[in-house]
C-alpha cells in the first residue's frame, strides 16, 4: 500500500509539473501587502478566462494553468480603490510582482449583484437568501443544500468531507459542540450568512503559531441584538399524540441564551440535540479514558437505518438551558444544563443464522424491549480567549438512572437491567506567554462510579453454571469505579516559519471492578472464580512529545515525535494473579499539506499508534453481558499497533460552484490477542481471547463531488466509497479468515428549477460482500430512496409529499414503502404556521432488513409506527 501511496503522489507531482505556474506578490503603496486582490489570466484574442485566484494575507498568489498551444496570455490584477494593472505574459512558468497605486478617480455608483458564495481570505460566505425557499424553516434546512457541506443522519456537519471543528453563533461558542439544538430550532429568517472559516485556529494566541487544517462554522444573524425563537404545539391520533417544542433564544454582543423544552411521542428523538458533534469534542471522547462503561444490557433489536419518525415509539421530555455571559477582562462564563426523561419501546422479530465450519445454527426470537432514560448533565465553563492568553476551565457533572426491560418469545424469557451512574470531570487549559515562548498547562481530573445489574428469567448458560441443570433466575452484578488524571506542560517556540512544541506530562488511571453471578434468590454468588472478578487495574504514563510545525504561503507540515514510558499493573484479588507491563512506546506521525493553487489542496498523514487495551479487555472472570453473550479474557495484557496512511485531495471553484473532496486511507492493526467465539446449539455464545498475533487490515476509498447551478437554483452531489476489511477470528476452535467489502453510492439533489415546486431527493445504494474461510455469504444489495416534492400553492400555502423506499435483495417483503404528506398555511403578520401532517399514509406496519456480519446472517422484522395524523401550530417570535 505504501507503493500505491507513493505512486499517487508521483501522479500528482507530474500533474503539477505539467502545468504553467504563474505566481508573485501584490503590494500597495509603502509596500503594504494587499490581501484578496483579484488575479485573472485570459486569452488575448477572445478574452475568455482560463484561470483566476486571489492573493493571501501576505499579498502572495499562485495560479496553475493547463498547458495550451497559446504562446501569450493576458494577466490582470485589480483591487478595490486601486488602479488595475494588465500585463502581456508568455505561456511559461514565471514570477510577476505588482505594485498598485490608489485611484484618484471618484468612484461612480456601483450596483453589485449578490453572489451566492463569496470568499474573503480563509472565510467562505454562503448567502442564506440565495439558497432558502418557502419550505425552509430552520437553519439546518438550508445547510443541507450548500455545496461542499454535508449533514449526516445524526446531524453532524462535514465540510469538504471532514467534521467541522467549532460551531459559532456571531463568533461565540455557546453550545460546546451540541449544535443540533441551534440547527434544528434557529429560524432561517433570522440568519443572513453562513460562514465557513477554513484553516481555523480557535485559540487566538496560537493563531499564526500552530496551524489548523480544520474548518469551523459561524452563523451570522441579521440583527446584533435579537430575541427570537420558536414554539410548536401539536396533537394527533392513532394513538393519542402530542408534540411540544418551546425554544426561546437571545443573542447580543455580550450575552447569548438558548432555552428549550421539548416533549413528544411522535417519533422525534430530541436527545439528538444533546450530542456533541464537533471534531474537537469527537477527538476528546475518542482518546479520553474519562468515560463510563456499559457492562450489561438486554439483548437489543437492531434499529432501522432510516428516519426515526417512521419507527421510533417514544415518549420524551427534555429541558435544556444554555447561557453565555461576557465578563470583565474578556472572560466568558458558560453554563449548559440538560435533563432528559425518555421512554422507548422496540418490538420485532430477529432470525439469526450462524455459520460455523461444520454446521448452521438458527435462532428465532420475538422481542419486546422497553428502555427508560433519566439523565441530568451539567457543564460550567470559565474561558478567556485573547491574543495575549488563553484560559479555560470546564467542570462536568453527570448522573443517570437508566433501566431496561425485555421479553423474548411472549415472556418465555425476561430480562431487566439497572444502570445508575454518576461522574464528575474537571478540565483546565491555560496558555500564557513567557519571554519569547508560550507555556501551556493542562490538567484533568475524572471520577466515575456505576453499578450494573442484569436479571434473567429463567436462568441461562446451564452448561457453564449448573452442570446442565435448569434453574429459575440468573443475576449478574457489576460494580465499577474509575479514577483518571492527566497533567502536562507545553513550551511553544516560534522560529520564522517553524514552530517547536515540547510537551512533558503524566497521566494515571485506577479502576476497580467487582462482579459476581447469583443463582435464583441466593445472596451468595457463584464461588467458582471463573465467574467472579475482584480486579484492580492501574496504568501510568510518563510522556514527552516533540512537535515540529512548518508553514509558509503554500505548504504546511507537522511532525509529531511522542515518547512515553508506560506502566500497567493488573491485580486479581481472588486468584492472586498479578500482571505487569513496563514499556517505552514511540508513536511518530507526519502530516503534510500542499495548497497547489486557489482551487486544489492535497494532504497526507502517516502515523503509528500503540495501545494496550483497558479493563474491558482484561477481566478473567466471566461476565454475562445479556442472555445470549458471556465474555472473559486471558490475563495477558493486549497490545495493539495501528499504522495508518491517509491521502486527501480537495478542489474548490466558487465561480463554477464546484466542490470536490476525496481520500484514500489504509490501516493495519496488529494485536497479540485474537477473539474466539464458541456457539452452543441454542445459539448462546461464549467470547474469550487467545494469545496469537494477528492483523486486521482496512482499506477505505471515498470521493464526493458537489455542484451548485445558480441559474437554475440547483445543488447536486454524488459520493462514492469503498471499504475493504480483512481479519482473523476463532470460530468454535477453528481459525477463520474473514473478509468484508462494502461499496456505497450516494446522490443528493435539491432544485428550485421551477418557482412553484422544490424537489429534494437522496438515493443511497449499498453492495456488501462477506466471506469466511473461502465460504462466500450472500451478497447484500440495499437501496434507500427519499424524495420530497414541495408545491408552493401561493406565498402562504405549500404542500409537501414525501416518498421513502427501502429494499434489500435478500428479503421477501419488498413493501418497505412510506408515503407522507404535510400541508402548511402561513399567517405572516402573526408569524404563525398551521401544519397538518399525515405520516405513513400506506400504514406500512413492519420493516424487514437483513444484515450479514463476519459469519452470520441476521434478519430483523421491526414493528413500525402506525399511520398517524397530527395538527399543530408553530409560532416564531
Amino acid at each position: 500500500m505504501k507503493i500505491k501511496l507513493l505512486y499517487s503522489l508521483l501522479i500528482i507531482s507530474n500533474f503539477c509539473l505539467g502545468q504553467t505556474v504563474i505566481k508573485g506578490i501584490i503590494l500597495g503603496e509603502q509596500n503594504i501587502p494587499l490581501e484578496n486582490a483579484t488575479i485573472i489570466i485570459s486569452k488575448i484574442n477572445d478574452e475568455s478566462i482560463i484561470g483566476y485566484t486571489i492573493s493571501n494575507i501576505k499579498g502572495a498568489y499562485s495560479l496553475s494553468l493547463k498547458k495550451t498551444n497559446v504562446d501569450s496570455l493576458n494577466l490582470k490584477v485589480s483591487f478595490i480603490g486601486f488602479n488595475s494593472k494588465e500585463k502581456k505574459i508568455s505561456n511559461t512558468s514565471a514570477t510577476y510582482n505588482f505594485l498598485l497605486y490608489e485611484s484618484n478617480e471618484q468612484l461612480k455608483e456601483i450596483v453589485l449583484k449578490n453572489k451566492p458564495i463569496v470568499q474573503r481570505g480563509d472565510t467562505l460566505n454562503y448567502s442564506v437568501s440565495k439558497f432558502k425557499n418557502q419550505k425552509d424553516q430552520v437553519i439546518a434546512d438550508v445547510l443541507r443544500k450548500l455545496p461542499g457541506i454535508e449533514i449526516q443522519l445524526d446531524g453532524k456537519i462535514l465540510y469538504q468531507g471532514k467534521p467541522i471543528q467549532k460551531y459559532y453563533i456571531e463568533g461565540l461558542d455557546l453550545l460546546e459542540g451540541k449544535y443540533n439544538l441551534a440547527n434544528n430550532n434557529l429560524p432561517v429568517d433570522a440568519v443572513s450568512r453562513i460562514q465557513v472559516l477554513e484553516n481555523h485556529q480557535p485559540i487566538k494566541i496560537l493563531d499564526s503559531v500552530v496551524f489548523s487544517d480544520r474548518a469551523s462554522l459561524n452563523i451570522k444573524l441579521k440583527k446584533k441584538n435579537i430575541l427570537i425563537g420558536s414554539a410548536e404545539l401539536g396533537t394527533g391520533f392513532t394513538p393519542l399524540l402530542w408534540d411540544a417544542n418551546i425554544t426561546p433564544m437571545f443573542f447580543s454582543k455580550n450575552k447569548q441564551t438558548i432555552i428549550s423544552y421539548q416533549s413528544n411521542n411522535t417519533g422525534y428523538n430530541a436527545k439528538k440535540d444533546l450530542k456533541a458533534l464537533t471534531f474537537d469534542e469527537f477527538m476528546q471522547q475518542l482518546k479520553s479514558k474519562a468515560k463510563p462503561i456499559n457492562w450489561v444490557q438486554i439483548s437489543p433489536i437492531s434499529r432501522p437505518s432510516f428516519s426515526e419518525k417512521n419507527w421510533l415509539d417514544n415518549s420524551i421530555h427534555l429541558i435544556s438551558t444554555n447561557y453565555l455571559q461576557k465578563l470583565k477582562n474578556q472572560y466568558q462564563l458558560k453554563t449548559n444544563i440538560t435533563y432528559a426523561n425518555d421512554f422507548q419501546k422496540k418490538v420485532g422479530t430477529v432470525n439469526t443464522s450462524i455459520f460455523t465450519i461444520n454446521d448452521t445454527i438458527t435462532i428465532n426470537e420475538n422481542k419486546k424491549n422497553e428502555l427508560k432514560f433519566d439523565e441530568l448533565k451539567s457543564k460550567f465553563i470559565l474561558e478567556k480567549n485573547t491574543k495575549k492568553g488563553y484560559f479555560k476551565n470546564t467542570l462536568d457533572y453527570n448522573i443517570s438512572w437508566n433501566s431496561e426491560t425485555g421479553s423474548v418469545n411472549s415472556n418465555q424469557l425476561n430480562q431487566t437491567v439497572r444502570k445508575p451512574n454518576s461522574q464528575i470531570n474537571n478540565s483546565l487549559k491555560w496558555i500564557f506567554p513567557f519571554k519569547k515562548n508560550l507555556i501551556t498547562a493542562n490538567s484533568q481530573v475524572f471520577y466515575n462510579t456505576n453499578s450494573n445489574t442484569l436479571n434473567i428469567k429463567p436462568g441461562q448458560f446451564e452448561s457453564l453454571l449448573t452442570n446442565d441443570n435448569p434453574y429459575n433466575q440468573l443475576t449478574q452484578k457489576v460494580s465499577h469505579h474509575n479514577f483518571y488524571t492527566n497533567n502536562s506542560f507545553v513550551i511553544t517556540k516560534l522560529y520564522n516559519h517553524f514552530t517547536l512544541k515540547q510537551k512533558l506530562g503524566f497521566d494515571y488511571q485506577k479502576q476497580q471492578l467487582n462482579s459476581g453471578v447469583f443463582i435464583d434468590n441466593s445472596s451468595d454468588k457463584i464461588i467458582d472464580n471463573t465467574f467472579v472478578n475482584n480486579t484492580v487495574f492501574t496504568e501510568s504514563n510518563f510522556y514527552s512529545s516533540t512537535s515540529i510545525l512548518f508553514e509558509n504561503n503554500f505548504f504546511k507540515a507537522k511532525i509529531g515525535l511522542p515518547l512515553r514510558y508506560l506502566k500497567i499493573n493488573r491485580k486479581e484479588k481472588n486468584t492472586f494473579q498479578n500482571n505487569k507491563l513496563n514499556e517505552v512506546v514511540f508513536e511518530p506521525s507526519i502530516n503534510l499539506s500542499k495548497e497547489i493553487n486557489a482551487f486544489w489542496n492535497i494532504s497526507t498523514v502517516v502515523s503509528r499508534e500503540k495501545n494496550y487495551g483497558n479493563l474491558q479487555e482484561l477481566y478473567t472472570g466471566y461476565i454475562i453481558n445479556n442472555y445470549r453473550n458471556i465474555k472473559a479474557y486471558t490475563s495477558q495484557i493486549p497490545t495493539n499497533t495501528k499504522i495508518k496512511n491517509k491521502f486527501n485531495i480537495a478542489y474548490k471553484n466558487l465561480v463554477r460552484g464546484v466542490f470536490v473532496d476525496g481520500y484514500f486511507m489504509n490501516t493495519h492493526n496488529t494485536s497479540n490477542l485474537i477473539y474466539q467465539y464458541d456457539y452452543d446449539n441454542n445459539g448462546t455464545v461464549s467470547i474469550s481471547s487467545i494469545e496469537k498475533e494477528n492483523t486486521r487490515k482496512n482499506y477505505n476509498y471515498s470521493l464526493k463531488i458537489s455542484k451548485y447551478l445558480s441559474n437554475i437554483n440547483t445543488t447536486f452531489a454524488i459520493k462514492g466509497s469503498l471499504l475493504i476489511s480483512k481479519n482473523q477470528q476463532f470460530l468454535n476452535n477453528t481459525l477463520t479468515e474473514v473478509r468484508n467489502q462494502q461499496k456505497q453510492l450516494i446522490t443528493t439533489l435539491d432544485t428550485d428549477i421551477l418557482n412553484w415546486i422544490n424537489i429534494n431527493s437522496n438515493i443511497t445504494l449499498v453492495y456488501a460482500d462477506n466471506s469466511y474461510s473461502n465460504n462466500q455469504l450472500q451478497q447484500t444489495k440495499r437501496l434507500n430512496l427519499n424524495t420530497d416534492a414541495t408545491f408552493f400553492i401561493n406565498d402562504k400555502q405549500l404542500l409537501t409529499l414525501n416518498f421513502e423506499h427501502y429494499s434489500n435483495n435478500l428479503i421477501t417483503n419488498q413493501n418497505n414503502n412510506f408515503f407522507n404528506a404535510t400541508y402548511r398555511r402561513t399567517f405572516s403578520k402573526k408569524r404563525i404556521n398551521f401544519e397538518l401532517k399525515w405520516n405513513n399514509i400506506l400504514n406500512t406496519s413492519v420493516y424487514e432488513n437483513i444484515f450479514i456480519s463476519d459469519f452470520s446472517t441476521v434478519k430483523t422484522t421491526y414493528r413500525l409506527r402506525p399511520s398517524q395524523i397530527t395538527v399543530g401550530l408553530k409560532f416564531r417570535f
